[in-house]
């Protein structure tokens, strides 16, 4: 089972208060004025997307106070980034020991969970994520403890424990009160239950996050959960009712013009034309599918095509 062709639960959350936050920190400092400045152009230069230029400003940040948080989390987080996952670790590690206030802590455990995560120290990743469940509880804050719950519940099922990644993702769905991040939590519980090949309870929950997804007019959404759903019908054995789900999913995603998602729908009609026997057509997709992975740079997944373009190859030998 491609994991990476299903629609994983993504939610970020990051700085957008902490410039506010650091006024405290700031008031400690000579020159407080200029600090205020320099968190604000390290933290507005982070969201831009200048991460580069946010390092050079938090090194500036640290040399006028080396005790600086809000420094260290903006370094950490530009340094993630730019792909630095263990300096990145170190800084927020650093800044662990130094921060005093909830926001603070709630930020850096926020990101050291998702780190470790990043380089597959789960038991770290899990570690965090419970500081930051425990921490976001106390204060009665719904956003990250829905956070904390859904990286629980990917951990989880990267390690094949799918009832526990089950138990956390409806636990996050009962704190959930935005209809949009209850449409991908009701995907990825879906997706739970396509790797346990149990297709008539992953159908269930798509169809509940489809019936969001229209209400909301999100059209990408929409027909990515479409695809997740034709599959699942494959899955079930349903291969009409799968055809016809995958023909309207892609061609809604040509009109959005998505090529990654266009390329897990060649790939689902690739299985379908597969478990029909139609091997030459499964082919065919399955080029389609790499072709397009290529366009986007997802290297993991024209590696695994290419294996499956070999193994059916093989078959019709």
């Amino acid at each position: 089972m491609i994991r990476t062709a299903l629609r994983l639960i993504i939610i970020s959350y990051f700085l957008g208060f902490m410039a506010q936050q650091c006024l405290g920190e700031a008031a400690n400092t000579k020159e407080q004025s200029s600090y205020e400045i320099l968190i604000e152009k390290c933290m507005d230069l982070y969201q831009s997307g200048k991460y580069e230029a946010a390092i050079s400003v938090a090194n500036e940040l640290l040399a006028k106070n080396p005790n600086s948080v809000v420094g260290r989390i903006c370094m950490g987080s530009s340094l993630d980034e730019l792909g630095n996952s263990y300096d990145a670790i170190r800084y927020f590690k650093e800044a662990e020991e130094l921060a005093e206030e909830n926001d603070h802590l709630i930020t850096i455990y926020n990101r050291l969970s998702d780190l470790y995560a990043q380089i597959r120290e789960f038991d770290k990743a899990i570690y965090y994520n419970n500081l930051l469940l425990n921490l976001s509880r106390s204060i009665h804050n719904k956003k990250e403890q829905i956070i904390a719950l859904t990286r629980l519940a990917e951990i989880m099922s990267e390690s094949n424990k799918f009832q526990e990644s089950l138990s956390y993702y409806r636990r996050a769905l009962e704190l959930e009160d935005d209809p949009a991040g209850k449409a991908i939590i009701l995907n990825a519980i879906a997706n739970i239950y396509v790797w346990e090949e149990k297709a008539n309870e992953a159908i269930v929950y798509y169809k509940q996050a489809l019936d969001i997804e229209q209400k909301l007019n999100n059209t990408i959404a929409f027909a990515q959960t479409m695809l997740n759903l034709g599959n699942a019908y494959r899955i079930a054995k349903e291969y009409k009712k799968s055809e016809d789900i995958l023909t309207d999913a892609m061609q809604r995603l040509k009109e959005i013009k998505d090529e990654y998602w266009e390329a897990v729908g060649h790939r689902y009609i690739a299985w379908l034309y597969r478990d029909l026997n139609k091997k030459d057509v499964a082919l065919v997709h399955l080029q389609m599918a790499k072709t397009l992975y290529e366009k986007s740079h997802q290297l993991e997944e024209v590696e695994s095509v290419n294996e499956e373009i070999s193994q059916l190859k093989n078959a019709k030998r």
